[in-house]
């Protein structure tokens, strides 16, 4: 939309930063019930622009109301000017606030960067997934992690390196090495006592002691007004608003951080999550 084409913006045409005012050049307004509102606004000012009177990210404008300022770039132009463009758009449409404040309200656990989401004029929030493949040991696969009792005990020992030949002491099925009458311990060749252990001896006699295990990381981001975070969470187990579930398996927060953005007023805070193994993470460990 320009300027001509709007018989209400005739009598809007200026925006006030600072204590500057500026005819605005151009005006772009797309209205969208669905992902909201957007409004482009591109005025030019003198070389000696200062990103000090730049209105603050997250400020609304009288052009179009529901919509908050989420971007800001200065480049330079002919005749000694700066050609200023805003970026305004619904705050529902990049904050995600709506969805934050309702995880927030349903109670995520050991961390706030859901409720922290609709506070604090957050916006800007991003997040990503990376799924990949990792080594995992054998013996936690789900099929073999019930694997208890005296065969756990040979398999480890085949692991450890001894071979199917060479006589190791026989145990019970709490582990507990057994003695003959004269008290000495039984022993037997590791091979005889791998018979019958199934397809976990079948894969360990092979060489396969690792097996390869989906493993994933989630990322979060959003812009605020202040650099302070919370910290307290980083090793703790936590719910990420927006991470998918993995069934048996649970969230590790990893990092969490906060950086001065180039305007001097506002930060970036990020947060990384890890996946844990099948079973979760040990909640005595990380709780």
């Amino acid at each position: 939309m320009s300027p001509s084409s709007s018989c209400c913006f005739c009598t809007q045409n200026r925006i006030t930063y600072g204590d500057c005012t500026r005819v605005i050049t151009s005006l772009e307004i797309e209205r969208d019930s669905k992902n909201g509102d957007t409004a482009v606004i591109t005025c030019e000012l003198d070389e000696e622009f200062s990103a000090a009177v730049l209105p603050a990210l997250g400020s609304s404008t009288n052009l179009l109301p529901g919509v908050l300022l989420s971007k800001a770039t200065a480049t330079s132009a002919e005749g000694g000017l700066t050609q200023l463009k805003l970026t305004f758009t619904t705050p529902s449409q990049e904050e995600g606030e709506t969805d934050a404040a309702d995880e927030a309200e349903d109670g995520s656990e050991n961390d706030q960067s859901a409720a922290e989401a609709a506070a604090d004029n957050k916006y800007g929030y991003k997040c990503s997934l990376e799924v990949s493949l990792t080594d995992e040991p054998l013996l936690c696969h789900p099929k073999f992690a019930g694997t208890s009792g005296a065969l756990l005990e040979y398999v480890k020992a085949f692991m450890d390196g001894a071979r199917v030949w060479e006589k190791v002491p026989v145990v019970d099925n709490a582990g507990k090495p057994q003695k003959d009458k004269d008290g000495l311990p039984i022993t037997q060749t590791l091979g005889s006592l791998l018979k019958g252990g199934g397809k976990l001896v079948e894969l360990v006699k092979r060489g396969i002691t690792s097996y390869k295990a989906p493993t994933a990381t989630f990322s979060e981001s959003y812009v605020s007004r202040s650099g302070a975070v919370d910290t307290s969470a980083v090793g703790k187990i936590g719910t990420p608003g927006r991470a998918p579930s993995f069934a048996g398996r649970n969230w590790l927060l990893l990092t969490r951080n906060s950086s001065l953005n180039d305007d001097g007023k506002t930060y970036t805070v990020s947060s990384v999550w890890m996946l844990s193994g099948v079973g979760g993470w040990d909640a005595d460990l990380y709780a």
